[in-house]
This record gives C-alpha cells, sequence and structure tokens, in this order.
C-alpha cells in the first residue's frame, strides 16, 4: 500500500507536469504559426500572459500531486476500514467460539458430576451382591441386579451426552443421515426410561397420526435427543404421573410435543432451564439445564427447533419442529 500512496502522488504529479508542458508547447506553436513570431517576441509583447503560462509548469504538477494524496488517504481510509471489519468479525467469531466452548465445558462438568452417582450405585450393588450372595434369596438377587442394570442405563445415557458435547465442542459436525421411524425410536426411548423411573411409577402415553412419514436424520443424536428431553419430563413429574407424547404432521414440517402434566418444580425452576451456566451447579437443576441445552443443540445441528413451554402452575411441554420427508 506504502508503494500505491507514492504511485498515486507521483504518477498525478507527472500528469500535470505533462499537461502543463503541452499547454505550453501548443500556446507557442499556435503563436509561431498565427504571429510568425518566436517566444522572445511573444515575452516582450505579452509579458504576463507568458508569465502565467509558464508559471503553469510548477502548478500543475503541484495540483496533481495534491490530488494523488487525497486518493490515497481515500483508499487509505477505506482499506484501514476494511481491516477494522475483518478484524471485528474475527474478533466476534472469537467470541462467540469461547462462549460456546465455555458452555461446552460446563455441560461437561456437569455430566462428570452426575456420572458418579450410577457408577457408586453400580459399585455398591455388585460389592453387596459378592459378600452377601449365598446370604441373599433369589426376588432380593433379582432386585439387585435390575439396580445394576438402571444404573448402567443412566451411565450409558450419561456417556453420550458427554460423547454429544465432545463433538458440539469442535463445532456442528456433520450428522449421518438415513431414513428413520420417529414412533420406532420413541418407543425404545419409553421403555428404557419407563424401566428407570419405575420406583416413581410413571407411565408414558403415546399418540402418532397415522400419516407420519419417515424422516432423514442420524439415529443415535435422535435417540439422546429424545432420551433427554423425555428424562427432563420424568425427573420433573410427580410420582404415579403421566407424561404424553404426540406427533403430528403438516408438510413439510414433523410436530413432536412431550409434556409433563404436574411437575415437582414450580414454573419459574422449569423456566430456568433455558439457562446456561445454571445459577447452581450441584443441584438437580443444573442436571435438567444441561439436558435441556444439549438437546436444544443437537437439533440445531439437525436443522430444528426446541420450545420449552410451561403450563399453568405445574407442568410443562416440550414442542419440537422438525422437517421431514416423505
Amino acid at each position: 500500500m506504502g508503494r500505491l500512496r507514492l504511485l498515486y502522488r507521483y504518477r498525478y504529479s507527472l500528469y500535470g507536469f505533462l499537461v502543463a508542458t503541452v499547454y505550453c508547447v501548443l500556446l507557442l506553436v499556435l503563436h509561431s504559426t498565427f504571429s510568425k513570431g518566436t517566444p522572445g517576441q511573444l515575452l516582450r509583447d505579452f509579458p504576463a500572459a507568458a508569465i502565467l503560462v509558464f508559471l503553469s509548469l510548477p502548478v500543475y504538477p503541484l495540483v496533481g500531486y495534491l490530488l494523488g494524496a487525497q486518493k490515497d488517504r481515500c483508499k487509505e481510509a477505506v482499506r484501514l476500514s476494511h481491516d477494522y471489519q475483518k478484524k471485528s468479525e474475527s474478533l466476534q467469531d472469537l467470541s462467540e467460539r469461547l462462549t460456546h466452548s465455555e458452555e461446552m465445558i460446563q455441560l461437561a462438568g456437569v455430566v462428570a458430576g452426575e456420572m458418579k452417582h450410577p457408577l457408586t450405585s453400580i459399585v455398591g450393588y455388585a460389592l453387596t451382591l459378592r459378600e452377601f450372595w449365598d446370604k441373599l434369596d433369589d426376588d432380593t438377587r433379582r432386585t439387585f441386579l435390575s439396580y445394576i442394570k438402571i444404573s448402567s442405563s443412566k451411565l450409558e445415557a450419561m456417556s453420550n451426552d458427554l460423547m454429544r458435547i465432545m463433538e458440539l465442542s469442535r463445532g456442528f459436525p456433520r450428522p449421518h443421515t438415513v431414513s428413520m421411524d420417529l414412533k420406532e425410536i420413541m418407543d425404545e426411548v419409553c421403555g428404557i426410561l419407563e424401566d428407570i423411573y419405575t420406583e416413581k411409577g410413571l407411565k408414558t402415553n403415546l399418540r402418532f397420526h397415522e400419516d407420519i412419514p419417515l424422516f432423514q436424520s442420524d439415529p443415535a443424536k435422535f435417540f439422546d435427543l429424545l432420551y433427554n428431553l423425555l428424562d427432563i419430563c420424568m425427573r420433573c413429574s410427580v410420582d404415579n404421573g403421566m407424561i404424553s407424547i404426540w406427533c403430528s404432521y403438516k408438510s413439510p414440517r414433523l410436530n413432536l410435543r412431550l409434556r409433563c402434566h404436574r411437575s415437582i418444580f414450580t414454573p419459574l425452576q422449569i423456566a430456568g432451564n433455558r439457562k446456561c451456566p445454571p445459577g447452581q451447579e450441584e443441584t438437580e437443576m443444573a442436571t435438567l439445564s444441561m439436558e435441556y441445552r444439549l438437546a436444544d443443540a443437537m437439533l440445531r445441528e439437525m436443522g430444528g427447533d426446541v420450545r420449552l413451554e410451561t403450563l399453568g402452575e405445574s407442568g410443562f411441554t416440550f414442542a419440537i419442529f422438525l422437517l421431514a420427508d416423505r
């Protein structure tokens, strides 16, 4: 850019000098042609005009130099503005990446802290079975094994969450998409979570319209997405409650709703799930917020959207919107 700055100034100065030279030569040629006089006669007969003409030799280059300098300044201003815009965009991008990374780190911390509970349960029940196997009856053994199975399912789900967080921390990777049957995945998720929350006596009620099409998505990610949202509903539900799930299709959008009719948390606490990081990392709301934020991130990766809607004094609904392909 420094070379361009000098080039414009001297280029315009040269243009000015050439214009002044051509003007003076043309004047002398015309005077010689029509007056048959010499340049000396022109200077004697019209001294003032001759002086003004010859003064144009330094004036024109000076004017050209000033015009070139002004153009250089304009070019420099445009360049600085462009550089500033690029640096601002780069800074904004870095800031967004930093915010995203911090959020993923906090979500990973919540998952890591939550994983110790099922792991502790598995170890505790396994050690109890090993020490007192001969003293326990068959029903007690089956009960302990059932608890180990439930804790293993929880641990597997948390491991999947941690894996998704690690994927999302590197941006939004392109998912592996295949044609999927939503009802089959939903049945599997409901079966697993009903076993996990057997002690709470929770049930799910599925209602699917007959015209629900297959749609393109990543089966593993979509399973984790539904698992997290349904797990939130079951965690928040009162004992012996019902979780309603229904799905409808209106081209090209697929609508899925998961409703917890009665929640143990207030609407204000439920709405706090949208906040990340949560206020207190060791509370139940921290885990709920982590699951919601992770599900929201996975759904955005799939090109969908999720809304959390509170219902009256207790209860809430997850409204999920996706594009489906026939």
